[in-house]
This record gives structure tokens, sequence and C-alpha cells, in this order.
């Protein structure tokens, strides 16, 4: 498994294909809003490619945005079949490492499900803290759980 970051001049017409099988198979997220999201330069994308071959076998991505302070992750997905097998702090890591190369990062934010146990795990496993919780954020009415990891240069990187 190798972690991949998509260039921001990655032609987004040169990935949409691929992006619009993946949203169609995850389907959380529209491609169309990931290829909105990744025609802008604050948007960055990593993604876990199984590889070899063509297209590409992406397992798992996480997508984030990036201010000149902090750093929001939009989402971060792992495919059914490859959880529990620690893909999810390989794509964390590798969006920390990215991040630390900004000396003005300050932190990491995210909105987790509160319902998301797996997920809150990793983010824990990771350094990440609750900072917050946001009452009935998500369209169904569930709650989020808000999370960050603090300063690029803090001793647990």
């Amino acid at each position: 498994m190798t972690i991949k970051y998509i260039e921001t001049n990655t032609s987004v017409e040169q990935i949409s294909s691929l992006l619009d099988d993946l949203c169609s198979q995850w389907s959380f997220w529209p491609a169309e809003q990931t290829k909105a999201c990744l025609s802008q330069n604050e948007y960055h994308l990593h993604v876990a490619d199984q590889g070899p071959g063509k297209p590409p076998n992406w397992t798992g991505a996480i997508l984030s945005h990036h201010g000149p302070f902090s750093a929001d992750i939009i989402y971060l997905y792992v495919a059914p079949d490859h959880r529990g097998k620690g893909l999810a702090q390989q794509l964390l890591a590798s969006l920390w490492a990215r991040l630390g190369k900004n000396a003005t990062m300050e932190a990491l934010f995210l909105e987790v499900r509160a319902s998301n146990l797996p997920a809150i795990r990793a983010y824990e496993k990771f350094g990440m803290k609750q900072v917050g919780h946001r009452k009935a954020y998500y369209q169904d009415g569930e709650d989020a759980l808000v999370f960050s990891k603090e300063t690029m240069s803090d001793s647990n990187n």
C-alpha cells in the first residue's frame, strides 16, 4: 500500500473518471464536489493506492482544506474491506507531514459523527483531542464531535 499525494497542479480532468468511479462506489461524497475542491489550490488529496495497475486501485482517501494557520479534514475514507488495518493512520500521517512543511500551520481540525466510534478511536490514536461538540450538525440531526491536533511543532508529531 502506498500513500500518494495528488499534486495540486494535477489536472482534475486527468483524474476525473477515477473520481467518478470512486465516489460512486464510496457513495459518501459527490464526485463533482471533490472535483470542485481540487480545482482550488487550498484543497489537498492524499490517496491510498494498492497498486500496481491501471487505473490506480485507491482504497482510501483524505481530502483537506488548508488555510494560512489551520487545516480542516473534509473527509477521510477507507474502503470497508481495508478498515482496521492502519490505513487511516497512514493517510493522517501523510497529511500531517505535508502540513508540517508550512511554518505558519498551527492546527488540524475535523468533525466526526458522534456515533462513528471506529473513526473517533483512529483520531485519538493519532493524537487528536476532542475540542468541541456541535449539536444536530449533520442533515439527519446527528451531533458532530470536533477534534483537533495542535501545533505542527509539538513533540507528538
